[in-house]
């Protein structure tokens, strides 16, 4: 209350719930009340009324219902994926849009420094316009596997199946290389 009225001024009514902590003969407050001239009121049934008066909307959602810390440094959104499709067929290219929530409107899983463990589930949107869900850990698993320490994008292939050369190809029997004293290597 003093560095109050230091402040700003000391006020010329003030309202104040009567609790003795504050209303106690000896308190610092009411020596400030005493010493500025302050008219207490220690009940005032407007005040309380006003002050007591909870706004419950069940439209309106809580503040901390819609903030949610990971979403500023999620890394996985708007991510571009190369994902192998069912059918064997060259892989679908996808976009991460969104991050899931439950029936609570609260993500799903949770975030971990540690990709394997890192259990939050996101919808993925093909090219094609089709959506499905992907766990973050399967996000991480494609994005290392198609990118290298420079950035570029290199996609991953299980097996080559036919192969044709036009006969311009180094042959086996000519792969070496000269050394300086002549050996071939």
């Amino acid at each position: 209350m003093q560095t109050f009225c230091q402040e700003f001024g000391a006020p010329d009514r003030l309202t104040c719930d009567g609790s003795k902590k504050q209303t106690g003969k000896k308190t610092e407050f009411m020596q400030q009340v005493r010493k500025n001239d302050i008219d207490l009121l220690e009940f005032d049934e407007d005040f309380q009324e006003e002050f007591s008066n909870i706004v419950s909307n069940d439209d309106i959602k809580e503040a901390d219902e819609e903030f949610t810390p990971e979403v500023f440094d999620d890394t996985y959104l708007n991510m571009e994926l190369a994902h192998p499709s069912g059918d064997g067929a060259e892989p679908a290219f996808a976009r991460v849009t969104k991050r899931f929530r439950d029936a609570n409107g609260l993500p799903i899983g949770t975030a971990h420094d540690d990709p394997i463990l890192d259990s939050r589930m996101y919808e993925v949107e093909y090219q094609d316009g089709r959506k499905s869900a992907m766990a973050a850990n399967a996000i991480a698993q494609n994005l290392f596997a198609q990118v290298d320490a420079e950035g570029n994008r290199h996609i991953l292939f299980d097996e080559i199946i036919v192969h044709r050369t036009d006969g311009k190809e180094v042959k086996q029997q000519d792969a070496f290389l000269t050394t300086r004293s002549g050996t071939r290597q």
